[in-house]
């Protein structure tokens, strides 16, 4: 889940792929920055780059996307 305002869990050591604002301060991949609107398709995307990385790296990857009005979701992704 996400916390309270959209920001996700700190785990040290984990690959964040959410829009910058969602983590502050935090170093991030962020795809709107990238990309701009990618409409119903971010997390898709986000969840696509994540592996992709992971795959490369290892380790675990968490992914969030959402805003106010339709919520946040967040997602952890371990490479195996």
């Amino acid at each position: 889940g996400v916390q309270g305002g959209g920001r996700p869990p700190e785990e040290p050591g984990t690959l964040l792929v959410v829009p910058a604002h969602l983590a502050p301060g935090r170093r991030v991949v962020d795809l709107t920055a990238r990309l701009g609107s990618t409409y119903g398709a971010l997390g898709v995307l986000q969840v696509a780059v994540a592996a992709a990385i992971l795959s490369q790296r290892g380790g675990a990857a968490r992914v969030g996307c959402g805003d106010r009005a339709d919520g946040y979701r967040t997602i952890r992704l371990e490479a195996l």
